[in-house]
């Protein structure tokens, strides 16, 4: 159940800020390159050939971030599976004294879990750094063409501070994109998982050609059966 709970709960909120995040995002990041190449479409061209590096690194760090959270998932599943089994069957582990095997198990099933976040975690950091990185390459490489123009008399020292700012608010979408790669794999991760539970075979199934009985009425009559035989069938019980 805590398994379904959370990937469900990393579902839902995918789906709820992930389409409105990434329009806003899509929306703010066009109108700001708009304004920007009317302010200077020199400088606009300098921010589009950095821009593609920036959206190759995120898109890059996402294929990671997809297998890194979907092996902390497992992890995290196994640990509660584990958890569950060893809490509910208490008795059955003490009556067979398996209280050291079952922490032996735990404390495997922990470290693996552990191993798998760190390394989800680590691939975050990588996104969230090379991602700010290229950004502070745009402001620097916008400011030092941008101070050209302005020596050449190309661009006022007015539109270049414009142009500045316009650049930090093309901040804000990039980093609302990687906010949304960040929660894109977990709600991946948590729906992949999902529906793998849903393809599952249960273990309990009928047999072939079984009588399909839409609903029965009155009481269970044993016809042809003998005392012997319900007694057999009472002690195997």
């Amino acid at each position: 159940m805590s398994r379904i709970t959370n990937d469900l709960f990393d579902i839902g909120e995918l789906a709820h800020h992930g389409p409105e995040d990434a329009f806003i995002a899509v929306m703010t990041f066009l109108g700001a390159f708009c304004i920007m190449f009317m302010v200077n479409a020199k400088l606009a061209f300098v921010t589009l050939i950095i821009v593609p590096f920036l959206v190759w690194i995120i898109t890059y760090c996402n294929m990671k971030m997809n297998e890194a959270w979907g092996k902390m998932y497992g992890e995290i599943a196994e640990v509660n599976a584990r958890v569950e089994d060893s809490v509910a069957g208490v008795r059955v582990v003490q009556s067979f004294t398996n209280e050291n095997y079952e922490i032996t198990q735990f404390q495997k099933n922990n470290k693996r879990f552990r191993k798998a976040k760190l390394l989800a975690y680590k691939t975050m950091a990588l996104t969230n750094s090379s991602t700010y990185m290229m950004s502070r390459l745009i402001v620097l490489a916008v400011l030092v063409y941008g101070a050209w123009l302005v020596y050449s008399g190309e661009l006022k020292y007015g539109e270049l501070v414009g142009f500045v700012l316009y650049v930090n608010v093309l901040f804000k979408p990039i980093d609302k994109i990687s906010a949304i790669m960040e929660l894109y794999p977990k709600g991946m991760a948590g729906f992949k998982r999902f529906t793998e539970l849903l393809d599952r075979t249960p273990d309990v199934r009928d047999r072939e050609n079984a009588v399909e009985v839409p609903a029965l009425n009155g009481n269970i009559v044993f016809n042809n059966v003998s005392s012997a035989s319900l007694i057999r069938a009472a002690s195997l019980c």
